[in-house]
């Protein structure tokens, strides 16, 4: 099988929506809302958090809202200057998405709470 063919290859996998065993990406968005635009998405290894984080982003962004996503290197989470220019440029109406969250140290995790309270959202994810 040549590597173009293989179905499971990166460029085929990325194509696959998000699916919800219940619920719509209405009933999340009004979820979001109803806990004043802060929430965590948790789940272990390959469960598919950062697929709906970013499925997320694309559907702000396509109805207009401002959305900062920062993703997680392998392991090592979300790097620090890349969420430290997310925050300084994020205006009121931006929804911030942190992928990796739980891997943020103390004093990062700190700065990221405060910072975020002036946004519309923050929504992590997290593996705990």
């Amino acid at each position: 099988m040549r590597a173009r063919d293989n179905p499971f290859a990166s460029h085929r996998l990325e194509r696959l929506a998000y699916r919800f065993l219940t619920g719509s990406w209405l009933e999340l968005r009004d979820r979001l809302a109803s806990l004043g635009g802060r929430g965590a998405i948790v789940g272990p290894d390959g469960s598919g958090k950062t697929t709906l984080l970013e499925q997320l982003a694309r559907r702000l962004a396509a109805d207009g809202i401002p959305v900062a996503l920062v993703g997680a290197e392998p392991e090592r989470g979300p790097r620090r200057d890349v969420l430290g220019a997310a925050l300084r440029s994020a205006g009121p109406e931006t929804h911030l998405l942190v992928d990796g969250a739980d891997a943020l140290a103390p004093g990062e995790w700190r700065r990221l709470e405060r910072d975020s309270r002036r946004l519309a959202a923050l929504v992590v994810t997290s593996h705990r």
